[in-house]
């Protein structure tokens, strides 16, 4: 337990000395640090995250049927670095440190386009990179992808975001949700924007989920799965739609951005008022990862509306308040058990 401490006090004090050091060698040393920690910290785990057995079970696959039909058996993307570990010997391990470096990969890119990368990377850790990256490996690197079209999506570059959604859905297909978004935020509403959005839906439908909604439908609505943390998580996503809508909305520098964070911030608010009514409250959990990025954005920006020791009060605020939220979970949560102890297969 005490490395998750370590990790969260780390990027901490990174985000409290950043504004000061930014920019310096120091600051980019720092910064490969702990990248570099985190692709081995969550790569070379062991035993560690809630799907570990089923994930190890979709690696010994390949040890009775060829690629072919190995590949079919899950997400395209992920099954193909499944294969590929497979025949170099790289066991579970090497699957898990790819997926590790591509989702670091993308939220490193996120965090170096805001202000405040440090305080993004403090952000992410209690829940998107600990329970995440670690629990849910085939969505985090499709949220680590997602992540990069969000960039594409706020500098108006609709077709290359289209495509990295598309790739983000051959590691977890429920990532096409966001393709929607993406459309609406960047072109102009008019019949040809409307047209194209009704002619995505059927597509991506499609490709990525024909023949697994049955499925899906079974795992969360018929088995009724239930997450203890839901509300929780949905409702820090409400504050920071609340505080985009109320204060920072207005400032954006081009519609494309301002579009696409409100219509985050509207699916956040959607999410929780769901909540009530959803048979799984795991299946809108699973779903609001993907709007994660809106706390990146919003709890990062907020601070800059304050001066002085204002600014650092918030942002201490912020740390403390995703301290806490590392707190209730590891001792609080149903699921942190397979997370305690953390094991590392480099120290067995």
């Amino acid at each position: 337990m005490a490395v998750y401490f370590f990790l969260y006090f780390y990027a901490c004090l990174l985000a409290i000395i950043e504004p000061r050091i930014k920019g310096a060698f120091i600051w980019h040393y720092l910064w490969f640090l702990i990248f570099l920690f985190l692709i081995f910290f969550i790569g070379a785990r062991f035993e560690v995250g809630g799907d570990w057995d089923s994930y190890y079970r979709i690696y010994t696959v390949f040890d009775h049927i060829g690629f072919t039909l190995g590949i079919l058996r899950s997400d395209v993307g992920y099954m193909v670095i499944n294969w590929l570990s497979f025949q170099l010997g790289a066991g579970v391990w090497g699957v898990n440190t790819v997926c590790a470096a591509i989702f670091l990969y993308g939220l490193r890119k996120f965090s170096f386009s805001r202000t405040r990368p440090a305080l993004v990377l403090a952000i992410a850790l209690p829940y998107l990179i600990i329970v995440v990256s670690m629990g849910y490996t085939r969505q985090s690197v499709a949220l680590g992808i997602i992540l990069i079209s969000i960039l594409q999506v706020e500098k108006g570059q609709l077709f290359r975001a289209l495509l990295l959604i598309a790739l983000a859905a051959t590691f977890h297909k429920t990532a096409v949700l966001l393709a929607p978004i993406a459309v609406l935020a960047v072109a102009k509403r008019s019949l040809f924007t409307y047209s194209m959005l009704f002619a995505l839906i059927p597509i991506a439908y499609l490709i990525f989920l024909d023949g697994h909604v049955d499925r899906l439908h079974y795992i969360y609505i018929e088995r009724e799965y239930n997450s203890s943390g839901a509300f929780v998580r949905l409702s820090i996503g409400v504050v920071a739609a609340i505080i985009y809508l109320l204060f920072l909305r207005n400032y954006e520098e081009n519609e494309s951005k301002r579009r696409l964070w409100s219509m985050f911030s509207i699916a956040s608010l959607l999410l929780l008022a769901a909540l009530p009514f959803s048979p799984s409250s795991t299946l809108l959990d699973r779903v609001a990862v993907y709007f994660i990025p809106l706390q990146l954005y919003v709890f990062s920006v907020f601070p800059e509306n304050f001066k002085g020791c204002f600014r650092t009060i918030s942002v201490l605020v912020i740390l403390l308040s995703y301290f806490a939220t590392l707190l209730i979970w590891l001792f609080y949560a149903n699921n942190s058990q397979y997370w305690i102890p953390y094991q590392n297969s480099i120290f067995i």
